[in-house]
C-alpha cells in the first residue's frame, strides 16, 4: 500500500533511516541463507590472513629499517677508503681501510643475510595470504553471485512504498515523459548518460541521472620570448658606456577548448501547475552570521523592490513567508496562481526544512527547475555521487567486511536518491496528482536510448572513439534496426576533437622601444567522430548474477540491469 510522504526531512529522520538499515541487513541475512556458505570458516580464514598481514607488515617495515642500515653502512664505507688516497698520512689511511673492510664485513656476512631472510618470509607470506584470499573467496563466490544490479533499488522501494522503481529505463517510460508531460529531451543534449535508474512516484515518473556533459570552453596559452639591445648608460667612472639588456616578453591567447564534466539530475513529470514555469537556484543564504543577517535582508529588499515593480512585464508578487521568499527565490515564475497551489503554506515549511537543514540531508544545494509539467532538480551532491549499482562493489573474500560494505553502501545509495527527489517529496499537491495507470503498459520492457547510452559508456568510450580523437567523447546511441530474435541493433556514435597544433604570433612591445613578434603554440581541436554498431538484448527475468558469471571474458561484451550488450 502506498503512502504518502509529507515532511520528508522528519520522515528521514524518524524512520526511514532506521527502517533503511533494517531492510538492508536483513536483505544481506537472506541472501547469505539463500548462499549457504561456510561463515565460521570464512571468518577463521580471514582472521589467519589478517594475522599474517600483520606479521608482513611488521617484517616490511623491519627490512626497510635494515636496507636502510645497509645503505648507511655502505657510505662510510666508501668514504673510509677514500681516507687513504686524500690523505698523505699513513696511519688515517691504514685506519680508514680497515674500517671500510669491517664494514664491508658486516654488509656482507650480516645485513645482506639478515634483508635476504627478511624477503624470503616476507615472500612466503604473501604467498600463504594470497592463497587464503583465493580460498576464502571461494567460500563467498556463492554469496557474491547473488549480488544484483536491483538491490539498491528494491530496498529503497520497500523503505519508502511510493517509490517505484524500474528494472531499466525502458522506452515507454521515455514516451511518456516527452508525450504526456511535454520533455523536450534538452537534458540530454551535448551530453551522454552514464547511468539512469527511472521509476514512479504515486504513478508519476521520474528518472535519476548521471551524465557526461560537453561544452566549448576557453583555454589561455602563453608563449614567451628573450629580447636583447644595448644601451647607453653612465658607468660608475663617470664615462658613457654601452651596457647589454635583456627582457622576457610575454604573451596570451584564448582559444576555444572542450571541456567535459559530470552533472546529476532528477528529471519528474507531473501534471500539477500545467502551465508554471520558474528557475530556482542556490541561494547561498543560509548559513549564520551578521554578514549572512545582512545579505539576506539585502535580497529581500531587492526582491520587494522587484515585486512592486509595474512597469515590467513580469507577475511576480512577493507572498507573505519573506524567508521562504528569499531562500526559494524564483523571480521568473509565470503564474502567481498556480505558484500558491503549488507551494502552500506546508509546502514552503517543508522545502525550508530541507534548505536549512545541515545535518541529516546536503541542505541547499539544488537547483529546481519546473517547465510546464516537468521538473528537474539538479543536486550538488548528487554528481559527486555514485549512481551506479554495479553489484561487484558487494563482493568480497571477507563475510564481515561483505556486510558492513553491503550495509554502508546501500545506505549513501538511498540517502543521495532519497534527498535528490525531497525537493519534489516536500510539495504536498505532486503527491496527490497521479497520471492515469498503465497508460503506457510495456509488455516487451524495451530499453530507452538513454539506456543504450549508459551501456555504451560502460563498456568503455575507448571502444567507439575515432583514432585521432585526444579529448572525451560524448556517445549518442540510435535504433540501427530490431532484429527478430528480440535483439536490437544500435548505432553508437562517438563525438569527439583531434587537436592540430598552430602558432599564432602575438605583437608585444618591448623595453627596447619596439614590438617584437611572441610566438604563442595552442591547439585548435575539430570535431571527429565514428559509428560502431552494438548488439543489445533485454533478459529481465534472469538471475543477472549467475548469467553475468558466466559471459565470455571480453571487453567487448558485458551484463548489466537484465541487458546484455556486444560490440
Amino acid at each position: 500500500m502506498q503512502t504518502t510522504v509529507y515532511d520528508p526531512l522528519e520522515r528521514y529522520k524518524n524512520e526511514y533511516c532506521d527502517l533503511f538499515l533494517k531492510n538492508a541487513q536483513e536483505a544481506f541475512d537472506e541472501l547469505f541463507k539463500q548462499a549457504k556458505i561456510d561463515k565460521e570458516k570464512n571468518q577463521s580464514l580471514c582472521l589467519e590472513i589478517f594475522n599474517q598481514s600483520n606479521e608482513r607488515d611488521s617484517l616490511a617495515t623491519s627490512r626497510s629499517h635494515w636496507g636502510i642500515l645497509r645503505i648507511i653502512c655502505g657510505i662510510f664505507a666508501v668514504g673510509s677508503a677514500l681516507i687513504w688516497p686524500i690523505t698523505e698520512q699513513t696511519t688515517p689511511g691504514i685506519i680508514g681501510l680497515v674500517a671500510a673492510g669491517a664494514l664491508l664485513f658486516y654488509i656482507l656476512a650480516f645485513l645482506n643475510k639478515t634483508i635476504h631472510q627478511l624477503d624470503g618470509k616476507i615472500q612466503s607470506l604473501e604467498a600463504d595470504i594470497q592463497k587464503k584470499k583465493e580460498e576464502a573467496l571461494q567460500i563467498m563466490q556463492p554469496l557474491n553471485d547473488l549480488f544484483g544490479w536491483d538491490i539498491p533499488a528494491k530496498l529503497i522501494q520497500k523503505t519508502v512504498p511510493n517509490l517505484e522503481f524500474d528494472p531499466f529505463f525502458t522506452q515507454t517510460r521515455l514516451a511518456e515523459l516527452e508525450n504526456e508531460f511535454g520533455y523536450d529531451g534538452s537534458l540530454n543534449e551535448n551530453s551522454s548518460i552514464l547511468f539512469a535508474q527511472s521509476g514512479e512516484i504515486n504513478g508519476n515518473p521520474f528518472v535519476v541521472a548521471d551524465s557526461k556533459t560537453f561544452k566549448m570552453g576557453c583555454k589561455t596559452y602563453t608563449g614567451r620570448r628573450t629580447i636583447s639591445w644595448y644601451a647607453s648608460s653612465i658607468g660608475p667612472n663617470g664615462k658613457r658606456q654601452m651596457v647589454r639588456r635583456s627582457q622576457v616578453l610575454t604573451a596570451s591567447i584564448t582559444k576555444p577548448y572542450p571541456e567535459y564534466s559530470n552533472v546529476g539530475f532528477v528529471l519528474y513529470g507531473n501534471d500539477a501547475a500545467p502551465h508554471l514555469e520558474f528557475t530556482r537556484n542556490r541561494s547561498q543564504l543560509t548559513d549564520d552570521g551578521f554578514l549572512q543577517n545582512f545579505r539576506r535582508k539585502k535580497k529581500l529588499k531587492e526582491l520587494k523592490k522587484f515585486s512592486q515593480n509595474l512597469k515590467d512585464e513580469s507577475q511576480y508578487t512577493l507572498m507573505n513567508n519573506h524567508e521562504f521568499e528569499t531562500l526559494f527565490e524564483t523571480k521568473d515564475r509565470t503564474d502567481e496562481v498556480e505558484y500558491r497551489l503549488l507551494f502552500t503554506a506546508l509546502a514552503q515549511k517543508q522545502m525550508l526544512s530541507l534548505i536549512k537543514d545541515k545535518t541529516l540531508s546536503y541542505g541547499d544545494d539544488f537547483i529546481f527547475f519546473k517547465q510546464k509539467k516537468i521538473n528537474a532538480i539538479f543536486p550538488r551532491h548528487l554528481t559527486g555521487s555514485t549512481l551506479d549499482t554495479n553489484p561487484v562493489q558487494f563482493a568480497d573474500y571477507d563475510f564481515n567486511r561483505c556486510k558492513k560494505n553491503f550495509v554502508r553502501l546501500n545506505q549513501e545509495y538511498f540517502r543521495s536518491v532519497y534527498f535528490a527527489m525531497a525537493p519534489l517529496l516536500a510539495i504536498p499537491l505532486y503527491q496527490q496528482m497521479r497520471t492515469r495507470k498503465n497508460i503506457y503498459a510495456d509488455s516487451q520492457k524495451k530499453s530507452s536510448s538513454w539506456e543504450w547510452e549508459s551501456l555504451a559508456n560502460y563498456l568503455g568510450e575507448a571502444q567507439f572513439q575515432h583514432a585521432q580523437c585526444v579529448t572525451d567523447n560524448i556517445l549518442k546511441t540510435t535504433l540501427k534496426k530490431e532484429m527478430p530474435s528480440g535483439k536490437s541493433a544500435i548505432d553508437v556514435t562517438a563525438f569527439g576533437f583531434r587537436g592540430e597544433p598552430r602558432t599564432e604570433r602575438v605583437q608585444v612591445f618591448g623595453g627596447d622601444g619596439r614590438y617584437h613578434s611572441v610566438p604563442v603554440q595552442w591547439i585548435e581541436y575539430l570535431p571527429v567522430s565514428k559509428t560502431t554498431t552494438m548488439i543489445i538484448e533485454e533478459k529481465e527475468e534472469m538471475n543477472q548474477g549467475l548469467v553475468c558469471k558466466y559471459l565470455p571474458e571480453s571487453a567487448n561484451t558485458i551484463c548489466r540491469r537484465g541487458i546484455f550488450a556486444r560490440i
